[in-house]
């Protein structure tokens, strides 16, 4: 049985320093290389930035990355309701429809639009998915028939449907 004392004492001896010393430099020096290599690629790629400020918004404001901007987009939203214009409330709808759009186009869920992004969306990730459809119905209404008419209440039962949503999805608080 070898004694650990013995091993401590073969590794020390002087000899096999001075054979392990020019390895370690090479090895050393190959490491440093690879280091400053990476250093390098992680420099000169673009993306370093974009990663870098999507793990650390995430990080430190405990949201999903780019929905900072919703909660103004939101706020806009809601002033639209505030007028007396028939127009202004289409626009609301269109608006916060859109934002849901972009929302899960950003969360990674396909399609061409956003009907065929909420087919992939779960109960569990939208609650109020069905009340969702119906907005996105409404929605498609609005784009396709100039004469479609909305009233304020209508409205604003839309943007509350939109709003739980994004509520859900933690977009705006």
């Amino acid at each position: 049985m070898i004694d650990i004392q013995e091993i401590i004492a073969r590794v020390t001896n002087p000899g096999m320093i001075m054979i392990f010393f020019p390895w370690s430099m090479i090895l050393g020096i190959i490491g440093i290389g690879m280091l400053v290599f990476i250093v390098w690629v992680i420099w000169n790629f673009s993306w370093k930035q974009f990663v870098f400020m999507f793990d650390a918004t995430e990080f430190f404001t405990y949201r999903a990355y780019g929905t900072g901007g919703l909660t103004n987009q939101w706020k806009n939203v809601l002033r639209r309701l505030e007028t007396p214009s028939e127009e202004e409330y289409k626009l609301a709808v269109l608006e916060a429809d859109g934002m849901l759009d972009q929302s899960l186009k950003r969360m990674g869920f396909a399609g061409d639009t956003l009907a065929d992004r909420l087919q992939k969306v779960s109960v569990g990730i939208i609650s109020n998915l069905s009340e969702v459809r119906q907005a996105n119905a409404i929605r498609n209404n609005i784009v396709h028939d100039p004469n479609y008419k909305i009233t304020l209440s209508e409205a604003r039962r839309i943007i509350e449907v939109y709003e739980t949503a994004f509520e859900g999805l933690d977009l705006i608080s």
